[in-house]
């Protein structure tokens, strides 16, 4: 079975086995992006599906979950100093 181009309707179910969607998960990948839900068979049988991110369960950027540590995080100005007990073992 031939994959679809990401360009058919986001509201049809593509169904693909397990082998092919193993094959072709980089072109399966896009039409989740695209919003269209993928179902993996194994067997005839559906036993997994694959489809877009939900905005909600999106995880938030990296440059926006830095910015939700400022001010909870602090390092004091000696962090990199050398610490004197420490001096004999690196001699």
């Amino acid at each position: 079975m031939a994959i679809a181009s990401p360009t058919t309707p986001a509201d049809s179910v593509l169904q693909v086995g397990a082998l092919e969607a193993k094959t072709h998960l980089s072109k399966l990948l896009r039409h989740a992006r695209a919003g269209r839900r993928i179902v993996i068979t194994q067997r005839g049988k559906p036993v997994a599906q694959l489809g877009p991110v939900a905005e909600e369960n999106k995880p938030k950027s990296v440059k926006t979950l830095r910015g939700d540590m400022k001010g909870k995080i602090w390092r004091s100005d000696d962090f990199c100093d050398e610490l004197d007990e420490l001096k004999e073992f690196f001699t």
